[in-house]
């Protein structure tokens, strides 16, 4: 996916938001890990 996508899906509630490390963003391996296991069962990812 590209930026704008996981963005765009971030402010939509379908992808984890991510944390800020020294302004830089980061995404924790097990909400992303959750989110790739929802795809692969047919959903859309995690809702918040």
């Amino acid at each position: 996916m590209c930026r704008a996508t996981v963005y765009r899906m971030v402010a939509t509630g379908s992808f984890p938001a991510p944390v800020k490390i020294a302004g830089a963003s980061r995404w924790r391996a097990s909400e992303v890990a959750r989110f790739i296991e929802a795809l692969a069962a047919g959903s859309r990812g995690p809702r918040k």
